[in-house]
């Protein structure tokens, strides 16, 4: 049963919205959506740039329309985190947007439950008749009582929201172990099809739904011995895609992935209309525990990948971050694919998914967390 933490002041709220969300956002909005006195999921946007009034139309449209999207939503709380200050003003940043917003509510009746700002020198309600010069205390906000009674494991993440999905640099030692192991398991691969001799070293993949599934458990000294081997057998599609599907929708639809390839020797999505639906993102919501630690495991590798050796292991992150409905995290690993070479398939793909704003369905399902449409068009 879901722990119920009461906000009694909007500074409580605010106090509480990282905690909600899972991670500390900057330059965003999120928008907090209501059932009654509950909360119901969260939709972060990027913070739109100064601008023109039909950029912020624009901006205030999208947001509602995927709202609209999330079942028994009442009432809405946008809340902007800003690295913009009050000063020595009584003009709470970006107002204009927030007008906006409250226009295009009132047009298509979604009621604001309230409008609140978390600037670098204070916050504010963008409701209140008058506002403070320099905004209210931060402290209200840092000392709020409300942090006491988070639980251990709804904590907010360390970190913002763009440093989750920054880039990964590789590490030169590790990369040129990594590529020495891979070239090594290539030999004995090739071996092994042309005259069936036993590899222990390749010993692993003899089952592969279970290496997948021992991977999700991995500790650090197992992630760097067994690293490697994952990096070089998701180098080709099949495998690639079937880790990526069965870490996000569990062992059995792995089992029953490998099996469809096996029996077929051909395209999974092409075998199993219900696997391609997954990949599309329709169907049953995935494990976000499990993606979750798919993408920690993902990222780990990447230190110690080298150029096209990137590619599978961007893809993966990439839909790994759109299955949870993190478009912006998603558009970073596509856009880096894309650099390292503009053909390869799966990132084109992806490309197409990302740039349209479509989200996975299960994404509006209620009580699935935060919906990541910064990127939507």
């Amino acid at each position: 049963m879901p722990t119920i933490i009461k906000a009694h002041t909007a500074a409580d709220f605010l106090a509480f919205v990282p905690h909600l969300v899972g991670y500390t956002p900057r330059q965003s909005v999120i928008f907090v959506l209501f059932n009654g006195k509950r909360t119901c999921g969260a939709l972060r946007m990027d913070l739109p740039p100064s601008g023109p009034p039909k950029l912020l139309k624009h901006f205030a449209t999208v947001a509602l329309a995927t709202i609209a999207e999330v079942p028994d939503v009442q009432t809405i709380v946008p809340v902007v985190f800003t690295d913009d200050e009050f000063g020595n003003d009584s003009l709470i940043p970006h107002a204009e947007l927030i007008d906006v917003v409250r226009r295009r509510c009132r047009h298509v009746g979604m009621p604001l439950r309230e409008a609140l700002c978390l600037a670098a020198d204070g916050w504010a309600s963008y409701l209140d008749r008058v506002t403070p010069r320099g905004g209210r205390p931060l402290d209200e906000v840092l000392d709020s009582e409300v942090l006491a009674t988070v639980p251990e494991d709804a904590r907010a993440a360390a970190g913002d929201h763009v440093s989750q999905a920054s880039y990964v640099e590789p590490e030169e030692e590790a990369s040129r172990r990594a590529a020495q192991i891979m070239a090594g398991l290539k030999s004995k691969a090739d071996i092994r099809r042309r005259f069936g001799a036993e590899s222990p070293a390749l010993s692993a993949l003899d089952d592969i739904p279970a290496f997948i599934e021992t991977a999700l458990a991995w500790t650090d000294d197992e992630l760097d011995e067994q690293g490697p081997l994952l990096l070089f057998a998701v180098q080709g599609p099949p495998m690639r895609d079937q880790t990526m599907l069965q870490w996000a929708a569990g062992y059995a639809t792995g089992k029953h992935l490998y099996a469809e390839v096996q029996n077929a020797h051909g395209d999974p999505l092409a075998i199993d209309p219900v696997l391609g639906d997954l990949m599309l993102g329709a169907g049953p919501r995935p494990d976000p525990e499990r993606m979750l630690r798919g993408i920690e495991i993902l990222r780990t590798l990447l230190r110690s990948a080298q150029g096209k050796h990137r590619l599978p292991v961007l893809c993966m992150l990439a839909w790994l971050n759109w299955g949870l409905g993190r478009v912006s995290h998603a558009r970073i690993y596509v856009d880096e694919a894309r650099m390292i070479d503009p053909g390869y398939s799966m990132a084109e793909l992806l490309d197409t998914v990302v740039a349209s704003g479509r989200l996975p369905a299960w994404a509006f399902a209620r009580g699935s967390g935060v919906i990541d449409d910064d990127d939507a068009r």
